[in-house]
C-alpha cells in the first residue's frame, strides 16, 4: 500500500515535469497513452522521479512499454526504495 507522502511527492513530481496535473485529470489506472505521456514526456518524468526519490532506473526499467498506467510506476517505486 502506497503511503501518502509518497503518493503526494509522485503527483508534484509528474505536475512539476509535464506541466499539468495528469493524476488530477486522469488518475492513477488510466493508460500512459490516453494521459498524453509519449516517449518524451515519459523520460522527463522518469528524470524527475529519479531526483525526487533518489534513485536510477537501470536501462532496461526505461521502456515505457513496462508501465501501463501511473500506479505500475507507483508501485515500481515503492519496489526500488524497499517499501
Amino acid at each position: 500500500m502506497m503511503s501518502v507522502g509518497l503518493k503526494t511527492s509522485f503527483q508534484k513530481v509528474l505536475k512539476d515535469a509535464l506541466g499539468m496535473d495528469v493524476i488530477g485529470k486522469f488518475g492513477y489506472e488510466t493508460d500512459l497513452r490516453e494521459t498524453g505521456v509519449n516517449s518524451l514526456t515519459f523520460i522527463k518524468a522518469i528524470v524527475a522521479i529519479e531526483n525526487e526519490f533518489g534513485f536510477e532506473f537501470l536501462d532496461d526499467e526505461l521502456d515505457m512499454s513496462q508501465y501501463e498506467n501511473f500506479q505500475d510506476l507507483i508501485d515500481f517505486i515503492e519496489r526500488k526504495k524497499g517499501g
